[in-house]
């Protein structure tokens, strides 16, 4: 059985920042966001998320192995993260699955080629436009009465 995705609590806030700085490197992260100086102020910034109920977990006997954060706006945005003990284990793609039956168009940077692959295969297409440097794909839904 798949773990299901729930919403993170703000108590989940310094376990969904080690998981984002623990993947500094594959997401593309700039050093200093992760530097002690700056956890205080970037735990907030997850408290804040949480709080507003747009960060997501993917727990399994209470380990955490992924999170997505859904900035919503015109296109809401995407920021996914998923344990390295956890990736190929499709928890991306759960996640990302589970937002999508909620909105209806999504945004995405993808920061590395196997996020672009996982995008893709829920659907995301690339829009030929790049932030930082990352393409960024975007997903629509196509009948506005299901997914």
């Amino acid at each position: 059985m798949s773990p299901v995705p729930s919403l993170a609590s703000q108590d989940d806030a310094d376990r969904l920042v080690g998981l984002l700085c623990s993947a500094r490197l594959q997401i593309g992260l700039k050093e200093h966001v992760c530097s002690p100086e700056n956890l205080p102020g970037l735990v907030n910034w997850m408290r804040e998320q949480c709080q507003a109920h747009r960060a997501w977990i993917v727990c399994e006997d209470g380990a955490l192995l992924g999170m997505l954060i859904l900035k919503e706006n015109e296109d809401g945005i995407l920021y996914v993260v998923v344990a390295k003990s956890a990736r190929r284990r499709g928890v991306g793609s759960i996640l990302i699955c589970h937002v999508q039956s909620r909105v209806s168009s999504l945004r995405a940077e993808a920061r590395n080629e196997p996020s672009r692959r996982m995008l893709q295969r829920c659907g995301f297409q690339d829009t030929g436009d790049a932030s930082q440097g990352h393409p960024i794909l975007s997903w629509r839904r196509s009948n506005p009465g299901g997914k």
